[in-house]
């Protein structure tokens, strides 16, 4: 059953598209991506603006405080709050609802 789950993931993988673009592709290289990312948006130059660079931050910081987890509160919760406390130098934006032991 596990292989069967494998395989249908990773078709699900290579014939997914958005917009004809297969995004969860193996065949996508996350380096070449980030490249293009990085000489298409001129954060170089933008960067120099300090109410820019300050707004940018804030707003990505808020973006990703957005899409952290919510915990919750039962057995499954509990679980996941031992994996994480078994990593203390974990960083970012951790669950709502987590604090670290």
């Amino acid at each position: 059953m596990d292989a069967l789950l494998r395989e249908s993931d990773r078709q699900v993988a290579e014939q997914f598209r958005f917009q004809g673009f297969a995004r969860f592709s193996r065949d996508i290289d996350p380096l070449a991506i980030s490249s293009l990312s990085l000489a298409t948006r001129p954060y170089s130059r933008d960067m120099r603006d300090a109410r820019f660079a300050d707004t940018f931050r804030e707003q990505n910081y808020q973006v990703d405080a957005s899409r952290a987890p919510s915990l919750g509160s039962g057995a499954l919760a509990q679980a996941i709050r031992r994996q994480l406390d078994a990593f203390p130098q974990l960083a970012g934006h951790l669950p709502m609802g987590y604090l670290p032991a």
